[in-house]
């Protein structure tokens, strides 16, 4: 059979080929899609960012975009509700201090006690018409640790019974007598004496009793006729932790109460006043200076106005009270500071207790206006330090006509301008 091929000359070869590939082996793959023609090429109906987006995903988009739509304006309107109630609760309160600074101090603890910012004496639940209607704060000043305000004798108190009055109504024991004479003997003897030991509270700090008596003689606690308690024998007391401190006669109580209920105003009042065996000491003996270090808790309002930055509520702080016992010209004066707001966060505030007269008693409690205790405040906020207002009392105690007081405690007022009121109440032990 005769073919029908032709040879063909070497260059219309290379020709022939070239139009064909090129001298490819015969490769004809298609040119490479970009991930746009991809995307639009398949289910994709658009490529945003250079990412292939489904309806399905551009409609979960918009959920998600109308999600975040809601949750900011909802939190726009928490944050405006928020603040409108901020403003309102500090211009309440506001009010309420500046109607209680600028009022006469009347000494009562009767539901209205006045207009004064302070009431000399520790109200009762009783006295605020109960504690429903009213929310307040109570603050003890507590005595002296065991080791500094009583005589130790080899780590233990030694109790004499010329003293009946005090300390032994603070003596506490659950085999101790409640009517009548006990004896106490469990048969020991040491030294040929009789010896009883027995655990129990001195003024509410737990211990141990120990009775030697005499000779053939019985340890034992009485109560009188005159409910008077007493012990026989040569009793002690061991603390179980000789830097307890115990509430006794040095104590003050201090605190603040506030009440809003059913009414159009706000009141509130701080109050200091002893408490317990607490006598306030008017005589300042000792002579010589001393510092007292303590506490302050309080209501204050910072009322700006609506739009603005509005604070209001209680607050904690820390008081230093300076006194100077001289026998003329006796002074006081103070600081309050380490201020903590109602949110629980610090507040870069400091409150002065400018200097008072402390000569002849007349700083204690009294029923006189502030003309009798010529001491202002000064609130600085920050570097802003507002002019002198306000006013502050305090009373001192524990100590003699000889010894310097063992705690002081009081009452303060303080104003910033036209945006801010404050009162607060304070204790201090001395150091």
């Amino acid at each position: 059979m005769k073919s029908n091929w032709k040879l063909l000359s070497a260059g219309l070869l290379v020709a022939a080929l070239a139009g064909c590939g090129g001298g490819s082996s015969g490769d004809m793959t298609e040119p490479m899609m970009t991930p746009e023609e991809e995307c639009l090429a398949g289910d994709g109906v658009v490529y945003e960012d250079g990412v292939c987006k489904t309806a399905e995903d551009l409609r979960a988009e918009g959920r998600d975009a109308e999600a975040e739509k809601r949750d900011k304006e909802d939190a726009d309107d928490q944050a405006a509700a928020d603040a409108k109630a901020a403003q309102e609760d500090a211009q309440k309160l506001r009010a309420a201090l500046a109607a209680a600074i600028g009022g006469t101090r009347d000494g009562t603890i009767a539901d209205n006690p006045g207009d004064d910012y302070f009431v000399n004496a520790v109200p009762t639940a009783a006295a605020l018409g109960g504690e429903d209607a009213h929310k307040s704060m109570s603050v003890t000043v507590m005595g002296k640790a065991f080791d500094k305000e009583y005589t130790l004798t080899n780590g233990s108190i030694t109790l004499t019974a010329n003293d009946q009055d005090f300390p032994f109504n603070r003596a506490k024991a659950s085999v101790f007598s409640t009517s009548g004479n006990k004896d106490h003997d469990n048969n020991t003897l040491v030294g040929g004496n009789a010896r009883f030991r027995t655990t129990g509270t001195y003024h509410g700090v737990s211990g141990t009793f120990t009775c030697t008596a005499p000779d053939n003689g019985t340890c034992a606690s009485n109560v009188g006729g005159d409910q008077e308690f007493t012990l026989v024998g040569t009793w002690t007391f061991t603390p179980g932790d000789a830097s307890s401190r115990v509430t006794d006669g040095n104590a003050a109580q201090y605190g603040w109460w506030t009440d809003d209920i059913g009414k159009t105003t706000a009141e509130a009042r701080v109050y200091f006043g002893a408490g317990d065996d607490a006598v306030a000491n008017t005589t300042f003996g000792g002579g010589g200076k001393a510092t007292y270090k303590g506490d302050a808790v309080g209501q204050y309002a910072i009322h700006r106005g609506a739009g603005a930055a509005n604070d209001s509520g209680a607050f904690t702080a820390k008081a230093t009270i300076e006194a100077n016992f001289a026998t003329t010209g006796a002074t006081v004066s103070g600081t309050i500071d380490g201020f903590m707001g109602a949110d629980g966060n610090a507040r870069d505030w400091t409150v002065a207790l400018q200097s008072a007269d402390l000569s002849g008693g007349v700083w204690a409690p009294n029923t006189a206006d502030d003309a009798a205790n010529p001491g202002m405040t000064v609130w600085t906020m920050g570097d802003d330090k507002a002019a002198a207002a306000g006013g502050w009392n305090g009373a001192m105690y524990g100590g003699s006509a000889t010894v310097t007081p063992t705690a002081v405690a009081g009452a303060f007022a303080a104003e910033h301008g036209n945006i801010g009121n404050m009162i607060g109440a304070f204790g201090a032990d001395k150091e």
